[in-house]
């Protein structure tokens, strides 16, 4: 009778610490370039400007995310071809799904806003990242909120027409700049 107990208090446990585990991903960030000739270098910047119920964790070897700093660096040379090109780093991001010092963050939707810009051709751009932990489905979910079309996200460093996507575990996600869809808005 114990043991039935015991193996239940271990699954209530094991429930509770998933319900209040927040949505974790490691983030990197491309740019998809179109065949249109670049004449100049195009240097691209992503920084992150606010956020709300997100923390970069200190997990060891992951970069930590800084806010309003430019996080993401991209340089595409004079001509470049078409095709997709990726920043190097990758920061680990992390929903914060418990309230505490007077937030809500039990209820309330966590997100990143992020905001690009381009030196030589003074784009600039800017996208809202909302990231969830479904605990029904055990899964994450990040879902891109922008207005010019332009940004999409991918669970792989890959073109994407995808503005959601999910994963389980501690998965990896691409925010990807679409150059083509941008210069069309």
């Amino acid at each position: 009778m114990l043991k039935k107990y015991f193996c239940l208090f271990i699954l209530f446990c094991f429930y509770i610490v998933q319900a209040f585990a927040g949505a974790g991903t490691n983030l990197g960030f491309c740019v998809y370039k179109d065949n249109i000739p670049n004449s100049k270098p195009l240097h691209y910047q992503m920084r992150a400007m606010n956020k709300w119920c997100m923390y970069p964790p200190d997990n060891g070897s992951e970069k930590k995310l800084t806010y309003k700093d430019v996080i993401y660096h991209i340089m595409l040379p004079e001509y470049a071809p078409a095709g997709l090109y990726c920043a190097k780093e990758k920061y680990y991001i992390e929903t914060k799904s418990s309230s505490s010092g007077g937030d809500f963050c039990a209820t309330d939707d966590s997100f990143v806003d992020y905001v690009l810009d381009e030196n030589e051709s003074h784009t600039q751009d800017s996208m809202r990242l909302d990231m969830s932990y479904r605990s029904i489905f055990s899964s994450n979910q990040a879902t891109i909120l922008n207005q010019t079309n332009s940004f999409f996200i991918s669970p792989f460093q890959g073109r994407s027409f995808k503005t959601t996507t999910e994963w389980k575990g501690c998965g990896n996600a691409y925010l990807i700049f679409d150059l083509s869809r941008y210069r069309n808005t």
